[in-house]
């Protein structure tokens, strides 16, 4: 799904209620720190986050610091086929062409002792092009360092500011944080993730993706990935509080701000049932 949201009807506030099926909208009080976080992931000093390069590997080492920091804990276990109990670790490592990958993981344990071994997995890949002109908008240009700014820093800073939001009032299910590498390469890390989860495929009852949620096109929401019917009734619920039209198609609901101007833009989400 692709969300654009205003500054009035904040996207972090839609998402939450998306991952976790809460109705409480918290006002967006934290710009400055979310474009701190995009700044730093796009900046040159990263070279564009290209997967298996010294800049992807300084991003992973800040997303790991930022989840240490914000007292949640590792997603992953490190491998170990001799020892009785492996590390707990935020990386997912992998190996790459080009080097070696990292998947970035953390885990918020839900309220509901019920419904807690039950996952929402919120998640966005990190990696960017670095300097390649493969799928770059201004290929002509050649080999140069592409920040990646929106695509896909801004989904970054999406997940950090979740993370900041929910481990402090968690959802009733666990919310398992996964900032992916090498999709660029052609979704590895999230393959990766799915072939070797630090949960079983079957406790994942929901996926939310942000997707460069740095453009934003005539204050509107739009949304993907709603031909059920119960994703449909999701999508509804979450927008009968805010002050937004409507206008459906088979496929999508393309939802539009009826009163304000935007200031933060898409998200791709990938949805299957939140209860």
């Amino acid at each position: 799904m692709t969300i654009a949201l205003s500054a009035k009807v904040p996207l972090f506030a839609a998402i939450s209620l998306l991952a976790a099926c809460r109705t409480r909208v918290e006002p967006l009080t934290r710009r400055s720190a979310i474009d701190a976080d995009v700044a730093f992931l796009s900046s040159e000093a990263l070279a564009g986050r290209a997967a298996g390069s010294a800049g992807a590997d300084s991003a992973a080492a800040f997303l790991a610091q930022r989840y240490e920091q914000l007292g949640l804990p590792p997603a992953f276990r490190v491998s170990c086929p001799t020892a009785p109990t492996c590390p707990e670790s935020y990386f997912q490592s992998f190996t790459l062409t080009s080097g070696v990958g990292e998947n970035v993981g953390t885990v918020i344990i839900g309220s509901d002792p019920l419904l807690r071994k039950q996952f929402v997995v919120l998640g966005a890949h990190y990696d960017g092009l670095g300097r390649s002109p493969t799928f770059a908008l201004d290929r002509n240009r050649g080999f140069v360092i592409r920040p990646g700014a929106d695509d896909n820093a801004s989904g970054v800073a999406g997940v950090l500011e979740l993370a900041r939001r929910f481990r402090d009032r968690p959802g009733r299910r666990s919310l398992l944080i996964v900032n992916f590498d090498a999709e660029e390469l052609g979704l590895v890390g999230s393959r990766v993730f799915l072939d070797a989860g630090a949960v079983p495929k079957e406790a994942i009852t929901f996926m939310l993706n942000l997707e460069m949620i740095g453009r934003l096109r005539d204050n509107g929401l739009f949304v993907e990935g709603v031909r059920e019917k119960t994703t449909r009734a999701l999508v509804d619920s979450v927008v009968a509080p805010l002050p937004i039209g409507s206008m459906s198609t088979d496929s999508a609901v393309m939802l539009t701000s009826a009163t304000t101007r935007g200031s933060l833009g898409s998200a791709k989400i990938q949805v299957r049932v939140c209860r």
